[in-house]
């Protein structure tokens, strides 16, 4: 017969006392919630267009670790233009928001990247230099990639689109301008989101290619 273990004892759940009077037994929860994302992301960085990267010549170690936070940071997106809020990109390499902000304005001062202040969105200008762009529009991105291209700063964008461009094929220029000349008014911002936008876009695109 199998072994039987009888007037098994379970330990009562703990009480949580950080003040007084306070009874409530602390419940184990589970790590992660239902429906999280459990796997991170993979981020590349090239090594010779950063170490050696003639544009970073005049970075100092703080620069070029906040780069590299910018360009891997849990929050970043496909098009590196994305919200940012400063304290926590600081918390997260061990600094405080004024030390943050203080490395963002000199690599705004280099080009390597700019922040908005009122938004609270950063755009890493080097994001290109590590991504493919030509993937983004890809079948699989592209609705992705054109509804985060929407939600950029109307000050930015037409020179985002002037890099970002520059990085594709003729017909993959011409499917951006497509794609985006009909919303190039009430476009929305990162305060707003529309997901049923970037669907309907990714079917023209799509039957455009074909």
């Amino acid at each position: 017969m199998p072994h039987q273990i009888q007037n098994a004892q379970v330990d009562p759940p703990r009480k949580h006392r950080w003040r007084r009077g306070n009874d409530r037994p602390i419940r184990h929860r589970p790590m992660f919630a239902p429906g999280a994302v459990r796997m991170g992301r993979q981020r590349t960085i090239r090594d010779q267009n950063f170490w050696r990267s003639p544009r970073l010549l005049n970075c100092t170690t703080e620069d070029k670790v906040a780069l590299l936070h910018l360009l891997t940071a849990p929050d970043s997106n496909i098009t590196g233009v994305y919200p940012l809020v400063p304290r926590i990109a600081g918390a997260e390499i061990g600094w405080t928001a004024e030390q943050w902000l203080q490395v963002i304005h000199r690599l705004q001062d280099e080009g390597l990247a700019r922040y908005d202040h009122v938004r609270y969105v950063v755009w890493v200008r080097i994001w290109w230099d590590h991504h493919t762009a030509t993937q983004v529009t890809g079948p699989k991105l592209i609705a992705r990639a054109l509804e985060e291209i929407r939600r950029i700063p109307s000050q930015w964008l037409d020179d985002f689109l002037r890099d970002f461009k520059e990085r594709l094929t003729v017909n993959q220029q011409r499917l951006i301008n497509e794609a985006l000349r009909p919303r190039s008014v009430n476009r929305p911002g990162f305060s707003r989101h529309s997901p049923s936008s970037g669907n309907s876009v990714s079917h023209t695109l799509l039957e455009t290619a074909a």
